[in-house]
């Protein structure tokens, strides 16, 4: 065998492309200059509601652990979702610790306090309804950060919301192809 022949014995094939999951702008900075405690009750929604970060978080790690053999590059999508999702969660968690409150897992509305609890992500194993409930979730997610995004009158966490209402439209897009893809 002459070394034509033995070349890239052994060697894994060239990795695809990696799917974009993020927006291409920067995030800004967390600068919060005054403390507001009526903030905190959306910023709890965001971060440990069933539609939160932290649902998010969970449900794709866990979606990614069921479909990584048959589905790897939809699994290996999703966990680098869930990282994004992580970083939303830390830049929700730095804002509502700037406004003077506490990024625990307890969403707060209309009164209760509900600690976020394993029941809230889906564990559906069936993948294109898996698709299907990361996307409405995500477009859900998506329209909330952006009315958000209007409401609130401190610009610089008008801001931090947009740039990760920009993510889930990745994720929605991604989402979507997906689902075409089946």
């Amino acid at each position: 065998m002459n070394s034509r022949n033995i070349r890239n014995v052994g060697a894994q094939p060239a990795p695809a492309e990696k799917i974009a999951v993020t927006a291409a702008s920067p995030y800004p900075e967390v600068n919060i200059t005054m403390k507001n405690p009526q903030l905190l009750i959306p910023l709890s929604l965001d971060l440990a509601s069933a539609g939160g970060e932290l649902t998010a978080i969970y449900q794709y790690v866990y979606q990614s652990i069921m479909i990584k053999e048959s589905r790897p590059l939809i699994s290996e999508t999703l966990m680098r979702i869930a990282i994004v999702e992580m970083h939303h969660l830390n830049l929700m968690g730095q804002m509502m610790k700037g406004l003077g409150g506490s990024p625990r897992a307890v969403s707060n509305f209309a009164g209760r306090s509900t600690p976020w609890n394993g029941t809230m992500p889906s564990y559906t194993k069936d993948i294109k309804r898996m698709l299907q409930v990361d996307l409405k979730g995500e477009q859900d997610t998506y329209h909330r950060y952006l009315l958000q995004s209007h409401r609130i009158s401190d610009p610089n966490i008008s801001a931090v919301i947009h740039r990760i209402a920009e993510d889930e439209e990745v994720h929605i897009a991604i989402f979507e192809k997906f689902i075409a893809e089946l």
